[in-house]
């Protein structure tokens, strides 16, 4: 149930960024060859032009979107994954780690190797 809520909830979100690019694609299509030709003549003409600042964009304002839409399904996946999830189990460490006095009283020579 979860999965399928946040798979339309992707489809949503990704369908209007494909349509955005698909927008701004077609909105920079390249002049044909007969066009180019006049206008490289017209332009050999012409004093140098200086660069023009780009069509404002829906992108980075819907990119900030998803990636805040993402945190926030990871904040609420997170502590219901983690609940759901099997406890632990407890740290194991070997006889070695231990201190020599910690099990109690014995003799180390009867477990094959000295500390």
């Amino acid at each position: 149930m979860l999965r399928r809520t946040l798979l339309g909830l992707t489809l949503l979100l990704i369908g209007p960024a494909t349509y955005a690019l698909a927008a701004d694609a077609a909105h920079t299509t390249a002049p044909t060859t007969g066009h180019a030709a006049h206008a490289s003549a017209a332009a050999a003409h012409l004093p140098r032009q200086q660069p023009t600042v780009p069509a404002p964009s829906v992108m980075p304002g819907l990119t900030v979107i998803i990636v805040l839409f993402m945190f926030g399904v990871a904040a609420v996946i997170g502590p219901v994954v983690r609940y759901h999830a099997p406890e632990e189990p407890p740290e194991t460490s070997s006889h070695d780690d231990h201190a020599q006095g910690a099990h109690g009283a014995h003799d180390d020579a009867h477990h094959g190797h000295a500390h």
